[in-house]
Parts: C-alpha cells; sequence; structure tokens
C-alpha cells in the first residue's frame, strides 16, 4: 500500500546572522493511495514524477503554497522526501477539495525513485499506436507461484490479467483466443485489442 504524508514547509525567519525554522501552525497529514480512511480523511489520487492530486474533506492547503512531502512504500528502504507547490484546488460537490501539488526541485536519483514507486503500485503504462491505452501491473503472489499481470484500463478499472506459464502467457478474465502467446506484450496486446503494443518502464 502507497502512503504518503505531506505537511506546510516550516517558513524561515531571516536575521542578519542566521536563519530559523518555526514550526508549521497544522499537523502532518497521511495519506493512502486509493484509500480514504474515513469522511473526514484525505486521499491520493494520483502520482506521477511531476507531482501529485490529493483529496481532502480536512481543510485544503492555501494555493501556492509549498508543502513538504515524504512518500512511502514497503517496498523502499526508507522515505522518498520531495517538495510541492500546490498549483490548483478544485471544489467537489461533496464538499471535497481536489488539490494538486507539482514537485519541485527534484534530483534524478529522486525522480528514477519516484518512478519506481510509481511502478511498484501502478506498474507500467501501456502504449498502442494512438497513445496511452492503460496500466499493466504484477501481482505480487507467494514464492514460487507463477507471474501474473493484471490489466487496466486508464480509468484504472481491471479489465484482464495475463498468467505466465512454463510455455508462454495466456490470457484471462476476458474472452480471448486460448491458446498461449510467446510474450507479456503479445497477451497485453490481445487483451487492448491492439497489433503491438510498448510498455513504459519494461516489464522485466
Amino acid at each position: 500500500m502507497l502512503e504518503a504524508e505531506y505537511s506546510p514547509r516550516p517558513a524561515r525567519v531571516h536575521t542578519t546572522q542566521a536563519s530559523a525554522r518555526v514550526a508549521p501552525a497544522g499537523e502532518s497529514r497521511r495519506l493512502r493511495f486509493g484509500v480514504t480512511a474515513d469522511k473526514a480523511g484525505d486521499e491520493l489520487l494520483d502520482l506521477s514524477t511531476k507531482g501529485l492530486k490529493i483529496r481532502t474533506r480536512a481543510g485544503a492547503p492555501a494555493l501556492d503554497e509549498v508543502l513538504e512531502i515524504a512518500l512511502r512504500h514497503p517496498h523502499l528502504r526508507g522515505p522518498i522526501r520531495v517538495e510541492g507547490r500546490v498549483k490548483w484546488i478544485q471544489d467537489e460537490d461533496d464538499g471535497a477539495k481536489t488539490v494538486g501539488v507539482e514537485f519541485e526541485k527534484l534530483r534524478d536519483t529522486t525522480r528514477v525513485a519516484i518512478m519506481q514507486l510509481v511502478v511498484l503500485e501502478l506498474g507500467s503504462t501501456v502504449y498502442g499506436e494512438q497513445g496511452p491505452l492503460g496500466y499493466v501491473a504484477e501481482v505480487r503472489l507467494a514464492e514460487g507461484e507463477e507471474r501474473r499481470f493484471v490489466l487496466y484500463d486508464r480509468e484504472r478499472k481491471e479489465i484482464g490479467q495475463v498468467a505466465k506459464r512454463p510455455t508462454g502467457f495466456s490470457v484471462e478474465g476476458i474472452e480471448q483466443d486460448p491458446r498461449e502467446l510467446v510474450t507479456l506484450q503479445e497477451a497485453v496486446a490481445a487483451v487492448f485489442s491492439e497489433r503491438k503494443v510498448r510498455l513504459v518502464p519494461p516489464v522485466r
């Protein structure tokens, strides 16, 4: 489960010889990807190397506010810490607000780490001849079990699964040719009814 915490960046008080950090007024918030703990909870809606999108009922950060963000995942040794600036705020019909945050001053190593985190949670993007089609993510099963991949459309709704067999890949969950396919790309292309697809990042 991907989690993220964010809080306003402490303000700096500049003097002639030194600077001091002032603690933020609000408490740090914890968000889960795709999970709202309760009616007052926050939800992490989207994450990329450019930024993230938050849905909140507990009071949105201010427009143009800079946030300190800590991204966590069970497969990471520690949190990825970045700064992000609130770029837009949208009111929802149910009283919640959706907030767009853009990352700032990302190092190349941090960008790669975020990409790895996105792949862990969302999988790789599936591209066809006309552009992005959806996503494919490997399901982490018990050691020794066959590899299995879940396919999602662009709205991240599951549309099928692909299992790695000893002799190839087989498509499950939709009506397809029962024969096994040689590569994962061929199986993914069959699910999306495409002649050829490209997975970014590639699945190894």
